[in-house]
C-alpha cells in the first residue's frame, strides 16, 4: 500500500530511466512503506471512519490465504534509483484525509446528478 504521490513520483523515476536509456531491470516493483493484510486495511479504514469493522470482512473459501497480506520487493527501485516510499498511509491523518475526501467528492457526484437531473 503506497501514497498515490509516492507512487506518481517512482513512475517519474522509471520514466526518466527508460527515455534515459539507463534502466538495469525489465519489471520494478513499486513499493509502500509496509505491509498489511487486507484485513487490517479495513479495520483501519472502519475505525478512521468511526464505523465498527465487526462484520465488514470475510474470508473468501475461493481463495484461502490471498487475503493475508499483499507485499512487493521494492529493492531494484531503491538500488537504481535511492527509491523508498515514507508516507505511512495507514496513520489517522491519512485515513481521515482519504475518507473525507471521498464523503466531499460523493456529495459532489451526488450534487451534479441532481442539478442534472433538475436541468432535464
Amino acid at each position: 500500500w503506497i501514497h498515490v504521490k509516492e507512487f506518481a513520483h517512482a513512475l517519474y523515476l522509471l520514466g526518466i530511466g527508460l527515455y534515459g536509456g539507463t534502466l538495469l531491470y525489465s519489471t520494478y516493483n513499486i513499493a509502500g512503506p509496509r505491509s498489511c493484510s487486507v484485513v487490517e486495511l479495513v479495520t483501519k479504514i472502519a475505525s478512521a471512519g468511526g464505523i465498527s469493522n465487526k462484520n465488514l470482512h470475510y474470508v473468501a473459501a475461493d481463495r484461502p490465504g490471498q487475503d493475508k497480506e499483499y507485499a512487493v520487493d521494492g529493492e531494484r527501485l531503491f538500488k537504481e534509483f535511492g527509491f523508498k516510499a515514507n508516507i505511512d498511509i495507514f496513520s489517522a491523518n491519512q485515513l481521515s484525509g482519504l475518507l473525507s475526501h471521498y464523503r466531499f467528492t460523493e456529495k459532489s457526484v451526488r450534487l451534479a446528478t441532481h442539478i442534472e437531473e433538475v436541468r432535464s
